[in-house]
């Protein structure tokens, strides 16, 4: 998870320094087909916090992209995964809005509902785990 903000808003609104701060804040977030809410995990300082800001504007994850240009208008903080904000920040029409934490991951995690995890789900795990990675 990470999350950014077009440079006006941070502006207008001021640039929170810890995720408790982004309940005071607009947020665009995204929903699965299923209706949840993405989650807005995070560690900060060794912490682990989960944030379920107050929302006005929700779109469905199958449309991040419109999410991340929205707000690029300025309307409010968005959150998805880092590799898809980074050509936002490298050309500078969103800001991060928490310093990086060093995690390296881009990918959405999986997990079930219960303890007992479902043979098709660990032979998924395994197929993905044992793919060859590629730079291209």
């Amino acid at each position: 998870m990470a999350l950014a903000a077009a440079p006006s808003y941070l502006l207008a609104h001021g640039h929170p320094g810890h995720p408790r701060g982004f309940m005071w804040h607009q947020c665009v977030r995204l929903r699965f087909a299923s209706g949840a809410l993405t989650a807005w995990d995070f560690e900060h300082d060794g912490e682990k916090i989960t944030i379920d800001p107050v929302t006005r504007l929700i779109i469905g994850v199958d449309a991040g992209a419109a999410g991340i240009e929205l707000a690029h208008a300025g309307p409010g903080l968005v959150g998805t995964f880092r590799n898809w904000l980074d050509p936002y920040g490298e050309n500078g029409s969103l800001e991060p809005v928490l310093k990086h934490d060093g995690s390296d991951s881009t990918a959405p995690s999986l997990s079930s509902p219960s303890r007992r995890r479902p043979a098709p789900l660990l032979a998924f795990v395994d197929l993905v785990t044992e793919w060859p990675v590629s730079d291209t």
